[in-house]
């Protein structure tokens, strides 16, 4: 049986936590024995306090901080397990998968240095962080991806790629973040920088409406390989990018050394590129795409926010971004009419998922048709449906 994947139609409860096991809080001194004695299931709460590392070892479990003062938490490992981390923070987290169990990781409001993740599936939502990779699937929404503001002492500053997508057979949503400040003013050969979304291998990729902004290098001097572009695709099977504001994404100049870049997109024939915004305000630069996509339904112009300088960016009310997106009507906005380009448009997404108390929604995969008589079961971890 066929199925289609509906996002954002289940409620993940972030604020009763009633659906879990037993709740542990934990100190400095004694966290990681607690998190080794732990149930599947089990809610560990962090005192305040410096935690060199946190290691989870297949088990299922929920991390959030105690109280108004956040932990110190510098590397957090989870293996073979499934980590849903809630209201968190962290400088750098990985995922690992195991022979023995499946894994998951879930981070959901937060801040973070970097993410990266193997596991079978990963969730990044209404959080803010510098960097994510992946290499299995994953749906990433509502986030802030900031490569030019250190949270965290030990995580580097500039350059680098926000979203890094390495990954095969596998299914990735990226849609409502804002990406921005992956920049660099090197006067000296830089390679694979500067890019505010990259994807390799094989995946299928959905990439709507998100805001990516000044991906670029602005020192034309020395040679830029794979620098300056808001999309990257290497190869691909099924990779979508649609609805998305893309501005200031580019190498200063027109050389870009032996290798590739200064583009807002670039990608293979066969990329479906449309209804995207592209901007920019560099003299020296040229709105283009490159790699062999060809764009349709292309709006060059300024998209005209209200107020950019706070990072608010939303849409003035004379933007051409307005209902310019997918013209299909399942990209229409939360209010019904066509959707908008940029991190404010569609409807899959909470606008104030960042800030709010009430449950934010995940994900759910439905069966397309369900035979007479035949049910559909939802597994619920710790999860309302409604």
């Amino acid at each position: 049986m066929k199925k289609f994947s509906l996002a954002f139609l289940l409620t993940f409860a972030l604020g009763g936590i009633s659906a879990y096991g037993a709740t542990r809080i934990v100190t400095d001194s004694n966290a990681q024995s607690e998190i080794n004695a732990a149930a599947n299931g089990d809610v560990i709460r962090f005192m305040p306090g410096t935690y060199p590392k946190i290691t989870v070892v297949e088990k299922d479990l929920v991390f959030r901080h105690h109280g108004s003062v956040q932990a110190n938490i510098f590397e957090i490992e989870a293996n073979g397990s499934k980590l849903d981390l809630i209201d968190f923070k962290a400088a750098e987290v990985f995922a690992n998968k195991t022979l023995n169990r499946p894994s998951r990781l879930r981070v959901v409001r937060g801040k973070y240095g970097r993410i990266t993740s193997h596991a079978e599936n990963t969730v990044v939502a209404y959080s803010t962080l510098n960097y994510l990779k992946l290499f299995d699937s994953g749906t990433i929404t509502g986030n802030d991806f900031d490569g030019d503001t250190q949270f965290f002492s030990q995580v580097p500053v500039g350059g680098g790629i926000g979203i890094d997508i390495n990954a095969t057979s596998a299914k990735v949503l990226i849609n409502n973040n804002l990406i921005h400040d992956y920049k660099l003013e090197a006067n000296h050969d830089i390679f694979d920088q500067c890019i505010g979304i990259r994807i390799l291998g094989l995946p299928r990729a959905d990439i709507f409406n998100n805001m990516i902004l000044a991906c670029r290098d602005y020192i034309q001097t020395g040679s830029e390989v794979n620098v300056g572009m808001g999309i990257y695709v290497t190869s691909s099977v099924d990779v979508r990018i649609l609805g998305n504001i893309i501005q200031d994404c580019y190498v200063r100049g027109e050389a870009t050394g032996n290798g590739i870049g200064h583009a807002a997109v670039y990608a293979p024939l066969g990329v479906v590129v449309q209804n995207n915004l592209y901007h920019k305000t560099s003299s020296l630069s040229t709105t283009r795409v490159a790699g062999g996509v060809v764009r349709s339904g292309s709006i060059i112009a300024d998209p005209k926010f209200t107020a950019p300088a706070n990072g608010n960016f939303t849409l003035a009310s004379d933007s051409p971004a307005i209902n310019a997106g997918p013209p299909d009507p399942q990209y229409n906005d939360r209010d019904g009419t066509r959707n908008d380009i940029g991190m404010y448009g569609g409807h899959n997404y909470i606008p104030n998922g960042r800030n709010t108390n009430k449950p934010i929604v995940i994900s759910l995969e439905v069966p397309i048709a369900v035979p007479a008589g035949g049910t559909v079961t939802i597994e619920s971890t710790g999860a309302t449906v409604k």
